[in-house]
């Protein structure tokens, strides 16, 4: 069957049940403490006891409050001298089994005293899962500390709950960034001051770059010290000359010596003979004579060679060199900068400074 919630039925029909379940929806099905009154602020009037101003709590979708302008009395028991404790302040959710009646109450959690430079423990609170049908719940608001006789610290344990215009504080504090594929300023949708950032990656931050500083470039000219170390080499090869001829043009060749070789013999004779058995006689001045040849013989060369013609040897075929070692190039490239950018998509960026 539909129920009709919110709507005139002309008798009683809505239930607690059906208003913790809407806050629930609204809230959230945890504990929160609401921005209204003075959000159960506490003031410490002595060691034995600290007032609770006014405010609003969802516990598991149940609203309980302490009205405005009203407050609540929390009373802690007397510190020892020498000890330390930790007591709770806490509102008491309750429903009668048998009656299915539903209270809530401020109560005190007194914790266990422990000696001096100790850390004492927090005493236990009831905890139950209303949605599953459990009957009694704490919700803490206080965290009393008391060092021998007297109360040392209040530590609030809640958590507020923002407005549904604080929420967007919290989602996006100042300094938070925004993205968005649309052209609205957040401004419009959450409040506050917002610039935009242009032309910029963002970066998670670290040791080497503190957060909110900025740098890097969008086309980079490499350095030489940038460069990977490198080296090129000519492999050892050959050159092929392509068939051809040689030429020697028409010309004639002549030589001559000049004029020599005159000359003359002489001849002696000697005229005495020789007695006995000897083979040559005696020489004697008177007896020699002398007779010599007519000079003759003088003459030169002379020797023409007629020119010939055109000389043209026979075409040659290809041929390779010998093997050479290895060759150094010559520096190529135009040092022109390169794009840095990594596949992208476009977006607004948005950085909220108010």
């Amino acid at each position: 069957m539909v129920h009709l919630i919110t709507g005139y039925a002309g008798h009683g029909h809505v239930t607690a049940a059906d208003d913790a379940l809407y806050h629930s929806g609204v809230c959230g099905t945890g504990k929160y403490v609401m921005r209204t009154g003075t959000m159960f602020a506490a003031s410490v009037e002595s060691s034995n006891e600290i007032t609770i101003g006014s405010g609003d709590l969802v516990n598991q979708g149940r609203h309980i409050n302490i009205p405005t302008n009203a407050t609540e009395k929390a009373t802690i028991n007397n510190g020892t001298q020498g000890k330390t404790r930790k007591d709770v302040i806490a509102i008491r959710y309750k429903q009668d089994a048998s009656t299915g009646v539903e209270s809530a109450e401020l109560i005190v959690l007194q914790g266990t005293s422990v000696n001096t430079g100790q850390e004492p423990a927090r005493p236990a609170l009831k905890s139950g899962n209303l949605y599953e049908g459990d009957t009694i719940d704490d919700f803490p608001l206080y965290e009393v500390t008391l060092n021998n006789l007297n109360i040392t610290a209040v530590t609030k344990l809640f958590v507020l709950m923002p407005t549904l215009s604080g929420m967007f504080d919290l989602i996006y504090p100042v300094g938070a960034i925004y993205m968005s594929a649309i052209s609205v300023n957040p401004a419009n949708l959450f409040g506050g001051t917002w610039e935009e950032i242009q032309g910029k990656f963002l970066l998670a931050r670290d040791g080497s770059h503190a957060a909110g500083t900025t740098g890097g470039s969008e086309n980079v000219t490499l350095t030489t010290e940038q460069i990977p170390a490198h080296s090129h080499t000519g492999g050892a090869h050959t050159h092929t000359g392509p068939s051809h001829t040689h030429t020697i043009n028409s010309h004639g060749h002549s030589a001559s010596c000049s004029t020599n070789g005159e000359h003359s013999h002489n001849v002696d004779r000697n005229k005495n003979a020789a007695s006995g058995t000897a083979r040559y006689a005696a020489q004697a001045a008177s007896a020699k004579t002398t007779h010599g040849t007519t000079k003759n013989g003088s003459h030169a060369h002379s020797i023409t060679i007629g020119g010939s013609g055109t000389l043209t040897s026979n075409a040659a075929g290809t041929g390779n060199t010998g093997s050479g070692g290895t060759v150094a190039t010559s520096n190529t490239g135009g040092g022109q900068a390169h794009s840095n950018m990594p596949p992208y998509l476009a977006v607004y960026v948005w950085k909220r400074t108010k």
